[in-house]
């Protein structure tokens, strides 16, 4: 897998994560204190797709959970 395909993956996925907490009118400021992070800044970053702040593995997990959906939800295209 390219670098440029592991991007287009990633951002298929935050774009899922961004869809999935709008349509629960959830701000990322309140999923930032679900998960439990210290500081509101890493979840924006993260979602907002900066090259400098990624969602993990373990972070993708707790977010389908909290969403209560499956990964494969977050994932998909």
């Amino acid at each position: 897998m390219s670098e440029q395909e592991f991007d287009k993956f990633y951002l298929t996925i935050i774009k899922n994560i961004r869809r999935e907490r709008e349509n629960r009118n959830l701000s990322q400021l309140q999923m930032s204190k679900e998960m439990d992070f210290q500081s509101s800044s890493f979840y924006a970053e993260a979602e907002n797709g900066s090259s400098s702040k990624r969602f993990n593995l373990k972070h993708i997990f707790k977010i389908a959970k909290i969403f209560n959906i499956s990964i494969n939800d977050l994932i998909k295209d």
